[in-house]
């Protein structure tokens, strides 16, 4: 029998109508991937950060998060800690991916808010993948450098079919 992998979430949300909807994001996870994983979630409000000390926490969790899920309005400015917390957690990330997910954006074509861009090039800085809604599968979390080697070795179908059928163009 195959073990679950635990996945860790960090959850960073504005007010009480964004924590609902961070709520409601993650217990759709939990129910599309119960079988598979288990998830260890940790929560920090915007007004959680002002906190020197809440503040450091936050950078500890999401510097080592498999995901960050981000709720929030589309539109305003993000505040000066959220701001100063998100470059924390980037510097300390490292080169770690992972994925980010963008509650309020939205995908729809419809013009993305300043506050949205800007957390677009935070998730980009932190080599995160960035969605506005759970991804299909969860092996699209890496799990660190034994997963890229043994990826690489792999030959699939696809690659096999591709290989073997399609001959290098002549010099």
């Amino acid at each position: 029998m195959e073990t679950k992998k635990n996945r860790s979430v960090f959850v960073i949300y504005e007010d009480e109508s964004a924590r609902a909807a961070a709520v409601s994001f993650c217990d759709q996870l939990i129910e599309r991937f119960w079988t598979r994983c288990g998830f260890d979630i940790a929560w920090a409000s915007f007004e959680e950060l002002k906190d020197v000390a809440r503040a450091q926490v936050a950078v500890e969790q999401a510097a080592s998060a498999d995901a960050i899920v981000f709720s929030s309005e589309p539109f305003g400015w993000l505040p000066a800690e959220v701001r100063q917390w998100a470059e924390l957690w980037v510097a300390k990330r490292g080169e770690r991916e992972g994925i980010f997910i963008g509650l309020g954006d939205s995908d729809q074509g419809v013009e993305t808010s300043n506050k949205f861009t800007w957390v677009r090039g935070i998730a980009r800085r932190a080599g995160c993948d960035y969605l506005t809604h759970a991804p299909e599968r969860l092996d699209t979390i890496p799990e660190g450098l034994e997963s890229y080697s043994q990826r690489a070795s792999t030959v699939t179908s696809v690659l096999d079919e591709i290989l073997r059928n399609h001959p290098l163009p002549k010099l």
